[in-house]
């Protein structure tokens, strides 16, 4: 009996010291199974922008001219977006309806929410494609907004009304990502704050420039035309910004045949843009990048692996083919003027018969008549009803 008593003592000890020494064992083992879980998610992560690109959408939006008259035009603006979507469909391997250009009268803050949040990139886009977004127009300094937001101005954008009508841009590279679960978003931005009091400058007025670490996250690269501080200058030489003009110039192939991936041409177009400016406006303009990219360099004009067709009856007005069939003109000014021209309906007339011309009304005296003698018995009765009627 006391033998038992001692057994079952001592296995309860033994119990009692297991508990007690399980508590960092299990910690330890919670560690190491979350240590693995990040592995596998950055792993996961890593073949996501490992994985080739199947296919390629961008959404490009230039705007020069504004409704609200406190808001400059621009001169190159539209041009800038025009150029650089056929940048993309001709040397960047982008079909010509997986581009839609929104320009002017049609790049009003609905359009182009619609756009990248709602009717085209997000029943378009897949997880392993590659989304572009570009922007040359006006931007708004923090200090513009009661929330300290920077803000993309739209063709109806009101400058005292950012939040109700302006593109925050914080959100923009998130919506895309969110809406569309795609993680490979390139944002460019030929679109700056500082100020645009002197002619061939864009921005409101002079102030800090966007903040980019707030736009750039997992899977995003974000490039801006300016740093904080600077204007986005307008060419002297040519008819483009000087931004975009130096993009699409180094991003094209160069001699040799090879893509050149975007971080690698980031550092010539930052030489060619200072250096121009420099020049032509004693001023400085600095680009500025902000990339979180992980895995494989990101070639803008790569083919790519799975291309998709969009089908007819989804065919957009907006894209950049529609967009050239009409000339280069927004679709809304399109319509606005189609709809006068129409022919003059021609009144009728009958060729066999002359017009004869209005004789004109011209005094004369009257004509002196010889009065016609009468009488009475001479005149004969009116052989007609009427005699009966009259009583006569």
């Amino acid at each position: 009996m006391l033998k038992k008593k001692i057994l079952l003592s001592c296995s309860m000890m033994l119990l009692a010291a297991c508990i007690s020494g399980s508590t960092p064992c299990l910690a330890q083992e919670d560690d190491a199974k979350r240590e693995k879980q990040m592995q596998a998610a950055q792993e996961q992560v890593m073949k996501a922008v490992k994985r080739p690109i199947k296919d390629k959408w961008a959404v490009v939006i230039g705007v020069d001219r504004f409704v609200d008259p406190r808001i400059p035009h621009l001169r190159y603006s539209s041009k800038d977006a025009q150029d650089f979507a056929k940048f993309l469909v001709e040397k960047a391997n982008f079909a010509p309806d997986h581009v839609l250009l929104l320009l002017n009268e049609d790049a009003t803050q609905r359009n182009i929410r619609s756009a990248i949040g709602d009717l085209w990139l997000p029943r378009r886009v897949l997880d392993d494609d590659l989304v572009v977004l570009y922007a040359s127009t006006h931007g708004s300094p923090k200090e513009l907004d009661v929330g300290g937001d920077n803000f993309l101005i739209a063709h109806d954008t009101k400058q005292d009304e950012l939040w109700t009508t302006g593109i925050q841009l914080k959100d923009l590279a998130p919506v895309v990502e969110q809406r569309t679960h795609c993680d490979r978003v390139v944002l460019i931005l030929d679109a700056c704050n500082s100020g645009a009091a002197e002619a061939g400058g864009k921005g409101l007025y002079r102030a800090t420039n966007f903040d980019l670490n707030a736009v750039a996250g997992k899977g995003k690269i974000v490039i801006s035309s300016s740093d904080s501080n600077q204007r986005s200058w307008e060419s002297k030489r040519y008819e483009n910004g000087v931004f975009t003009h130096s993009l699409i110039e180094v991003l094209e192939k160069s001699k040799d045949g090879q893509d050149k991936d975007i971080e690698a041409a980031f550092d010539n177009l930052k030489d060619k843009v200072q250096s121009e400016v420099r020049f032509d406006r004693k001023a400085f303009q600095t680009p500025v990048m902000r990339s979180k990219w992980e895995g494989d360099p990101l070639v803008l004009t790569a083919k790519p692996v799975a291309p998709r067709d969009v089908d007819a009856d989804d065919d957009n007005p907006y894209t950049f083919k529609n967009v050239i069939k009409r000339g280069g003109k927004p679709l809304a000014l399109a319509e606005t003027k189609a709809a006068p021209v129409t022919p003059p309906v021609a009144t009728p007339t009958t060729p066999s018969v002359p017009v004869q011309p209005t004789p004109q009304v011209v005094s004369t005296p009257p004509v002196q008549t010889t009065p016609v003698q009468t009488t009475p018995a001479q005149t004969p009765p009116l052989q007609t009803g009427s005699q009966q009627i009259l009583g006569t």
